[in-house]
This record gives C-alpha cells, structure tokens and sequence, in this order.
C-alpha cells in the first residue's frame, strides 16, 4: 500500500546511475533531488521497465534511497499499459529511426507518468524534444510535465522542495522551449 496523499513522480534510472558518480554537477544534482523527494511528501511511480533499469543501473546511493521510499511505502506501480498504443503514432513524427527507437526505448516513462501524476524526472535532454514532436499526433503526451535536475541544477531542486507544482512552465514542450538550442 502507498501514501494516497503524496504526488507521483516517475524518475528515470538515469538518475539513479547518476546519483552515484563522484562530484559532477550532474552526479550531484541526481543525488540532491533523490534526497530532496525523500524529504518531501513525495510517492515515485514504477513499472517493470523502469524497475529493472533501477535494478540494473542503481549507484549504491540510489539503491539505499530506493530502500528507504519501500520502507516508508512511498513506492508505486503503474504499467500504463493502456498507453502503449500511442508509441506506433508517436513514434511515426519523429524523421530519424535513430529518433524512433530512443523515444520507444524511454516510452515505459510516458506510459507511468500518463498513468499518475503526469510527472517525468530525467537526465534526458533528447527524450522530451521527442515527446514534444510527438504531441502535434498524441494530444495526450502534452499533459506531461518535465524536470531535469542536471540541466536545471538549483532551479529544479527547489521546484522539488516546493511541491513540484504542475506550472506551464514545466510542461514537457515548454520545458523543451526554454531549455533546448532547438525547442
């Protein structure tokens, strides 16, 4: 059983691997919103793609928090498999295969955030300029809201600490605008 109250985030195993990898910024901003959503009222949203990617790619600080949002049963499952149906159009804006195959391969992340809280948490900068390819064919993927704590750095740490509200600001293909050379 899961805390009702708390919103879903669905954070991509990247950050997990990241957590872990010394004092980059980028290792140090995973590690700070991991430890910043564990401090906050916060459940995070898996499906077995995604677990096994946390599974097969955790840093040893990722593992303990992982451990610790179990203990406080801050841990869910969405499949969103009810979702699936939308990669075949999604897939099919997007010019490059190269393209279609990275977007089918973090698609798993779309179909848990769609089934919560519409809340993607990534290291990826590439993914959410193809979802937001994607949202002129599947309306859906435009209520998908995006933060990346690398890319963001304090920014997006404090949006974590103040609830991770669903501002216009951070829905996926405003967040691609703001922080993308070609968004």
């Amino acid at each position: 059983m899961t805390r009702k109250n708390g919103k879903r985030l669905v954070i991509d195993a990247n950050i997990a691997h990241s957590a872990g990898a010394g004092e980059v910024p980028s290792s140090r901003y995973s590690r700070i919103s991991l430890e910043t959503v564990l401090q906050g009222d916060y459940v995070v949203v898996f499906n077995r793609s995604l677990r096994q990617e946390w599974k097969d790619h955790s840093s040893k600080f990722a593992t303990i928090w992982w451990r610790s949002m179990f203990a406080q049963k801050r841990i869910e499952d969405a499949e969103g498999e009810e979702f699936a149906h939308h990669l075949g159009r999604a897939c099919s804006c997007l010019e490059h295969d190269r393209w279609k195959g990275d977007l089918a391969k973090d698609f798993h992340l779309v179909q848990s955030a769609l089934a919560s809280g519409h809340t993607i948490l990534s290291l990826e900068k590439n993914f959410p300029a193809y979802v937001t390819a994607a949202c002129r064919s599947v309306k859906e993927l435009a209520s998908l809201y995006y933060a990346n704590p690398a890319a963001e750095g304090d920014v997006c740490i404090l949006w974590i600490k103040n609830g991770a509200e669903k501002d216009a600001d951070r829905r996926i293909d405003a967040w691609c605008k703001k922080h993308l050379k070609n968004g």
